[in-house]
């Protein structure tokens, strides 16, 4: 047994050592917070010669230190810097990029797209890595995987302008058509914006994008009228108005085509007034102007306008693509109790000269409940190549416009 006074010797010795102990532990932790603030500092700055400092402690200065090489064009360093983030975060999808286009760099495709393809798995987020692997696949023919990386780009907004022009270019290519098809039948949050792009289509190109229209509709995907907007309306602006009827009319089956009228749906069994129907020439456009009332009502579907006040409205139009010659404009309209027939008239105008078409006087015959009016008019040879057809509302005195129509049609030839 130890003597008294080396015990206490023993614990001073002792207390010492564990002392020195913490002091050393707490040294090595104050290291690695200082450590970690300097990183923390160096990722948010992006220090260049700070990330390399603290590469070796930091796999997120390692990483963004290779990524800073890599711009630099120093790309061996590159490839060291992320081979040491990876060391440390296998699964680092930047850090793959960032390696992958090292190697891709120093003439090493196959590992470069081995790397490439292995951080495109593990980083759906990462756009770089993305883009790099829908390039690659286009390059190699395989567009099923060249649009399922334009498929996660589309879904979160990434890349508009790119992911337009290559979907667009899936399109018009017959060998990327299927896989485009199958895509748009999932009915992505992209499929408004593919639609939407072929406005930026030149001429030319219509022909290929119709064929692509064919082949969608060959697998069940008919294109919604909002979806045929855009093309029939540039089309439309273009002065391409037969094209843009018959490419809208075939697809326009089960639309209220009725057999002879050149007029779509005269009966208002398929139109709507909410704002997103408006916009398509070849269909009713309602503009519910203020002042006034437009309904469509019972089950026959008759469009009502109303209004009390001494105003001319706009309140329907269409367009209708004529050839010159003669034609008739005929309706069944009846007033609303307490009015009488009057305080409106179709007015057609010539586009794109805007020339006013002048009918010839109405004729009239009653039916039951209603009057069936006829009036034939002539189509110039110039300036007319599409024709606007608008009612117009006009009442004056104070009395009350309460009218129904229904049977709108224009056909062929003079009224009888």
């Amino acid at each position: 047994m130890l003597a008294r006074p080396e015990r206490r010797a023993e614990a001073g010795l002792r207390r010492t050592t564990i002392r020195a102990a913490i002091a050393a532990i707490a040294l090595a932790a104050a290291a690695k917070i200082l450590t970690l603030n300097l990183a923390d500092h160096a990722v948010r700055t992006r220090n260049p010669m700070l990330l390399q400092a603290l590469a070796p402690v930091s796999p997120h200065s390692a990483a963004l230190a290779a990524e800073a090489m890599l711009t630099a064009g120093d790309t061996p360093s590159a490839e060291r810097l992320a081979r040491a983030a990876l060391q440390e975060t296998p699964y680092s999808a930047a850090a793959l990029r960032t390696f992958g286009l090292s190697l891709e760099a120093q003439g090493r495709p196959e590992t470069a797209t081995a790397a490439m393809a292995h951080a495109g798995g593990l980083g759906w987020r990462d756009t770089p890595t993305q883009l790099w692997l829908m390039d690659a696949f286009v390059r190699q023919g395989d567009y099923e995987a060249a649009l399922e990386r334009a498929d996660a780009l589309a879904r979160r907004r990434q890349h508009l302008p790119e992911m337009r022009a290559v979907l667009l270019g899936a399109a018009l290519d017959p060998a990327a058509r299927p896989a485009l098809i199958a895509r748009l039948q999932q009915q992505p949050n992209w499929r408004g914006l593919f639609f939407d792009s072929v406005q930026q289509l030149p001429p030319e190109r219509y022909g290929a994008f119709t064929q692509f229209l064919a082949d969608f509709a060959a697998k069940g995907g008919r294109p919604a009228p909002w979806e045929m907007t855009p093309l029939t309306n540039v089309m439309f602006k273009q002065g391409r108005y037969a094209e843009a009827k018959a490419l809208w009319r075939s697809y326009a089956a089960g639309r209220a085509v009725e057999r002879g009228n050149l007029l779509l749906d005269g009966g208002f069994t398929v139109a709507a007034l909410e704002v997103a129907g408006q916009g398509r020439p070849f269909e009713w456009t309602f503009p519910q102007p203020s002042g006034s009332e437009t309904a469509l009502e019972g089950e026959d579907r008759t469009l009502r306008i109303a209004s009390n006040g001494n105003i001319r409205l706009e309140m329907a139009r269409q367009t209708a693509v004529l050839a010159p010659g003669r034609y008739t404009l005929s309706y069944d309209v009846a007033a609303g109790p307490g009015t009488r027939i009057e305080g409106y008239s179709w007015q057609l105008t010539c586009v794109p000269s805007y020339a006013a078409i002048y009918p010839d006087p109405p004729i009239t015959r009653q039916l039951n409940g209603a009057t069936r009016v006829s009036q034939s008019f002539t189509v110039p040879a110039a300036g007319c190549g599409a024709q606007q057809l608008q009612l117009l509302l006009r009442s004056g005195a104070g009395r009350a416009v309460d009218l129904r129509f229904d049977n709108v049609a224009l056909r062929a030839g003079a009224a009888a």
